[in-house]
């Protein structure tokens, strides 16, 4: 982890690292990290540091007052060649000291003043986050894009999820001139999937997806592509949900209309599936990319993972809104969250490859192991007993007891 700080002193970068793993905890404000620090057996590991709130916040000054550093200090840490652009957070601040909050349209269908966070991904079986942009909140999308590739300049390649909203030929236009792959979800009754064909004769490619059977209708366009990804199981689930609520409205149509002496008003299911079964199951995908149907639908699930997943762990960290007060102080705070976040993302992805995301969220996880504690004894720092389960956790993520 200290690969992301070798651009700063030793003394920065300790500092810097503690108090980010003190706020992967619990969401700790500045003036009671010295608190935290002082109770927690990181105070032991790295003893003596002054972390009082007049200190944290000169601290915060003189990092974020070094941009820099910070994109350098990124950039040094991944050069992984495919990478994933989200519209990571919208951070709401009322503060007038600040430059970038401005007022602007969120996903809420509110607006407010605030900042946008731009976040870059890598794409490959560990999932981390890798880069972050914030630009002012009343930026366009592809205006914010490209403040985002002009500061990282890297030469890899990167791919956008963007919803229907963003696919305006500017837009899309705009994306081609950074030379950046899109992906864009369809609406299942929208005018580019009208005239598919899902007959299995014309499938493009059939693959498995978490056992699940996924057939690919591939459409050549201009300079894009329509893919119809058809999943059966997901498709069954519909149908079934549709006759099964259609099932439940003509009962009580059928013991309404028995009080009336009545018959009229029941819905025709094989009507109502017929009208649905064609692109029940269906993913619509509208892109520029030149890679394997099968390879542009797990790398759209990747999306929806990172997007869930990205909100669970910035919703620990308080990462939706802001009280920073100046430019410098809120710069350095992005940083420390995004620092949070890596640590975050790396206990996440332990959990995911050992099968416990079902079984253990990450408050969850910290929790159980916060019933270890360290007690001295003597000159010595020993473990405290624990729990049978607690060890076989431990055990299952390879958590160094005893050390």
């Amino acid at each position: 982890m200290f690969l992301i700080l070798t651009r700063y002193t030793d003394a920065v970068k300790i500092r810097v690292y503690v108090i980010s793993v003190l706020r992967c905890l619990r969401e700790t404000p500045f003036e009671r990290i010295s608190c935290e620090y002082d109770f927690s057996y990181i105070s032991e590991i790295y003893p003596n540091l002054s972390l009082s709130a007049s200190q944290i916040s000169r601290l915060m000054k003189s990092v974020g007052s070094r941009r820099d550093l910070i994109v350098r200090a990124m950039n040094e840490i991944s050069d992984a060649p495919k990478n994933i652009i989200i519209d990571g957070s919208r951070i709401r601040s009322w503060s007038k000291e600040l430059s970038l909050p401005e007022v602007g349209h969120n996903h809420n269908h509110s607006w407010m003043p605030q900042i946008n966070m731009i976040y870059i991904f890598t794409t490959g079986q560990e999932i981390e986050p890798i880069f972050y942009k914030c630009v002012a909140g009343n930026i366009s999308d592809t205006g914010a894009l490209k403040l985002t590739l002009e500061e990282r300049q890297k030469d890899v390649s990167y791919t956008i999820f963007a919803d229907a909203s963003f696919s305006s030929h500017e837009n899309i236009n705009e994306i081609n001139e950074f030379n950046v792959k899109y992906i864009i979800p369809l609406k299942r009754n929208s005018l580019e999937a009208l005239g598919i064909n899902a007959d299995y004769k014309k499938a493009s490619s059939i693959f498995t997806y978490n056992k699940r059977i996924i057939t690919a209708y591939d459409i050549q366009k201009d300079d894009y592509r329509v893919i119809l990804f058809l999943d059966e199981s997901k498709k069954a689930d519909e149908l079934f949900n549709i006759v099964m609520r259609i099932e439940n409205k003509n009962e009580k149509i059928l013991n309404s209309n028995k009080s009336k002496h009545e018959e009229t008003g029941k819905i025709d299911p094989v009507e109502a599936v017929s009208n649905k079964e064609k692109l029940a199951g269906a993913i619509i995908i509208k892109t520029n990319s030149d890679e394997s149907p099968q390879y542009i639908y797990e790398l759209y699930k990747k999306r929806s993972y990172i997007e869930q997943s990205f909100d669970t762990l910035k919703n620990m960290l308080g990462q939706d809104h802001s009280y920073m007060h100046d430019d410098k102080t809120f710069e350095c705070w992005c940083f420390f969250n995004h620092i949070s976040l890596l640590l975050l993302y790396r206990v996440y992805n332990i959990l995911s490859k050992e099968k416990l995301i079902s079984k253990y969220s990450l408050q969850d996880l910290f929790a159980e192991l916060g019933h270890i504690y360290k007690m001295k004894i003597g000159s010595k720092w020993e473990t405290t007993e624990i729990t049978k389960k607690t060890k076989l956790l431990c055990e299952k993520i390879s958590f160094p007891l005893g050390k």
